[in-house]
């Protein structure tokens, strides 16, 4: 049986067109890190690799946030919380280092929502295969 994980948590990201000082960033993936790993350690079942991870972007357009584009900026605006499950998933690496060819297929996408915030789905090999079959 395969596991699936599915969070909603309001993680904060930038579009990659906003230059920032490399202080808020850091600031920004500290705290990223910290509502992943709290939550990452609630589960019991963790999902290993290989695996898909699906990251979206919620985003609310009565505030006027727009939708960023998916080839470039969406894909860069979610590298931080990339690199932070790829650590998670693949323990041991070297920062930034486990997220590419180790296993883990990723997703990218964007949503409208009341609330912003990022949507992250963990699927393994084995729940992806039941799903199709299923």
């Amino acid at each position: 049986m395969g596991i699936m994980i599915e969070w909603i948590l309001q993680l904060e990201i930038q579009s990659p067109n906003v230059k920032e000082h490399w202080g808020k960033i850091h600031a920004r993936n500290k705290k990223n890190r910290r509502l992943i790993t709290y939550e990452w350690m609630m589960i019991d079942h963790k999902p290993i690799a290989p695996c898909t991870v699906q990251l979206q972007r919620l985003y609310n357009p009565s505030k006027k946030q727009k939708p960023y584009d998916v080839e470039e900026n969406l894909r860069m605006a979610f590298k931080g919380i990339k690199d932070i499950i790829a650590d998670i998933l693949i323990p041991g690496m070297a920062p930034g280092q486990a997220d590419e060819g180790h296993g883990i297929a990723w997703k990218y996408d964007q949503l409208t929502a009341m609330r912003s915030g990022v949507r992250i789905i963990i699927m393994t090999q084995e729940e992806i295969e039941e799903e199709k079959n299923g």
